[in-house]
């Protein structure tokens, strides 16, 4: 995870090119690894790398991988906020990739997520979620409403 940490933070110099080349076997061999490792790394500097690998790797897990309910439940443990902010960004630009369907079948692979997705700060997005649980009898509105409000 250091040497990652590293070249996030190299990255954000004249170097993003280079750095972003180093990236490349992983991205291809060992997404998992990378994805995982990303999510427990806080740079405070080299988000534009970091955006850009998480960009490349978040679809392949939320979409049907095969690793991907594996891979979901240690990003849920490593960084929910980022599997939430991803999720979301995923639904609102590619519903061929995450629709509301699909991530109610990731709440239920991922033990408790639905709630912690449901209040998101994504109104849209969580209204339309809490919905299509309720239609399935995974949320009561009553209850969610009341925590909403």
């Amino acid at each position: 995870m250091d040497l990652i940490e590293r070249l996030i933070l190299l990255s954000d110099t004249h170097y993003f090119s280079k750095v972003r080349q180093l990236f490349e076997a992983p991205l291809k061999q060992a997404p998992e690894y990378l994805l995982l490792t990303l999510s427990l790394c806080k740079p405070n500097r080299g988000v534009l790398m970091v955006d850009e690998l998480l960009s490349l790797l978040l679809p392949q897990f939320l979409g049907n991988h095969i690793n991907s309910i594996l891979v979901l439940q240690a990003l849920w443990r490593n960084n929910q906020d980022l599997m939430i902010r991803s999720i979301c960004e995923l639904c609102r630009h590619d519903q061929r990739i995450m629709n509301l369907s699909r991530v109610l079948d990731i709440t239920q692979e991922v033990k408790e997520s639905l709630m912690p997705i449901v209040d998101c700060e994504d109104y849209y997005f969580a209204v339309n979620l809490a919905i299509l649980a309720g239609k399935r009898d995974f949320l009561h509105y009553d209850v969610w409403l009341a925590r909403r409000i």
